[in-house]
């Protein structure tokens, strides 16, 4: 089972995202102000022509601003990412891909798994498949909620042709049509771990990958990145070290994705001199320490185009791996066997059932004592007390345009099961 207000998190996502967008045409000065005062970290990409800063209200400069998004759980701010990831027009997101590093044992493999099951949940409810080809050429020893694809450094090159290939499929027959037919594919995630192991300062990994492949990992990896987006394409590149000299990525690659770096790779870097936001360096590095002083896991967060920041990182995220994936999600593997399996002509495509049925036939059954139960549990967690009895009455009449007598609202309160004096 997903956590407890899932679904109203989903949805308050969603008004989040409307607001993002009426800030967003705003001028920049008060783009920063209402930043702060909504906490629309990593929605907006303020138009700022010098180093950035945030503003009070009463437009002093105040780096001290400069602070994690204030969130109603520790799993929030992933669910906010990846929605605005699957969720929004292409226009209108900010996190096409991500680049994640941390060293052993950091939680990247929860933290890729955990991107992948939100994405699945969010997208099954619009009928859209996720597929995912994963790339981790020292498995086992990474933690996955899925097996890899290519299991070997030699097989690393095959693996980023396949996804190309793929996306070039996908990509022909846009040209076709003359339009985006991307959603009839669903949503593909390439992710590729080891990456510095893969680069290998530009010498490759020895025995297995060639310096001239290097090059050609490194080509499709940034065509993958700088083009996947328009055909529901998320590229996902996970290594130990932030630094392009260990990547081999240039700074264009890094401007198309969303960084995270977790723990202290993430401190280190702050420390750096590469650190791109050394304005904010002494705060985030504050931020840091607080963290860990309280034995909590943390993650600097980059939007792409936007103002960096640090989140915690519980053990809610793991467990939402655990037992998100022993639900029933559809997620389909790609190989370059199942391309040529799927591969569909035109003809084909619309023969198919028009979505908007898929989508009908697929909705869950709506279960209004269901949804108050979750709203109780979201208000329960994030102000400390369940809602009252007239709330709760409130709560159902807008829910279901129905006025509860007082004998319904008791049964209703029977059937929450809420302990309502707690």
């Amino acid at each position: 089972m997903l956590p407890f207000g899932f679904g109203l998190a989903v949805q308050q996502i969603q008004a989040e995202l409307k607001l993002a967008d009426v800030v967003s045409s705003l001028d920049s000065n008060a783009q920063l102000r209402y930043l702060n005062h909504f906490q629309l970290h990593g929605l907006l990409n303020p138009n700022l022509q010098e180093s950035p800063q945030y503003l009070t209200l009463e437009g002093t400069p105040q780096v001290e601003k400069l602070e994690p998004p204030k969130l109603t759980s520790d799993i929030q701010w992933l669910i906010e990412l990846v929605s605005e990831l699957v969720l929004r027009p292409l226009d209108k997101r900010k996190h096409h891909n991500f680049i994640i590093h941390g060293g052993s044992q950091s939680g990247k493999s929860t933290l890729v798994s955990a991107i992948i099951l939100l994405a699945a949940h969010l997208l099954g409810q619009t009928g859209l498949k996720v597929k995912i080809n994963l790339i981790d050429p020292k498995y086992p020893e990474s933690n996955w909620a899925f097996e890899p694809n290519y299991k070997d450094y030699s097989e690393v090159l095959p693996g980023l042709q396949a996804s190309f290939q793929e996306l070039e499929k996908i990509r022909g027959e846009a040209k076709k049509l003359g339009k985006s037919v991307s959603n009839k594919y669903g949503f593909t995630f390439t992710i590729i771990d080891e990456q510095d192991n893969i680069y290998g300062n530009g010498e490759g990994y020895p025995g297995k990958i060639s310096k001239p492949e290097v090059d050609q990992i490194l080509n499709i990896e940034s065509a993958l990145i700088k083009e996947g987006a328009a055909y529901n394409f998320c590229t996902i590149v996970i290594g130990q070290s932030p630094l392009n000299q260990d990547t081999g990525f240039n700074r264009q690659i890094y401007k198309n994705a969303t960084h995270i770096v977790l723990g202290d790779a993430g401190l280190s870097w702050i420390k750096d001199n590469s650190f791109p936001y050394k304005k904010f360096a002494d705060e985030l590095e504050t931020l840091c320490y607080r963290h860990l002083n309280n034995g909590e896991r943390f993650a600097l967060v980059i939007p792409k185009g936007g103002l960096p920041y640090i989140t915690g990182l519980s053990q809610e995220i793991k467990k939402l791996v655990v037992q998100g994936f022993n639900q029933t999600i559809e997620v389909e593997t790609t190989t370059e066997e199942t391309l040529e399996q799927e591969d569909q002509s035109i003809d084909q495509i619309s023969k198919q059932e028009p979505q908007q049925d898929r989508q009908q036939n697929q909705q869950p059954q709506f279960n209004p004592v269901e949804k108050v139960r979750e709203w109780c549990w979201l208000c329960k967690n994030k102000f400390g007390s369940f809602p009252n009895r007239q709330e709760i009455t409130e709560a159902w009449k807008r829910l279901t345009g129905q006025q509860l007598t007082p004998e319904g609202l008791q049964v209703l309160i029977e059937k929450l099961n809420l302990n309502l004096e707690d």
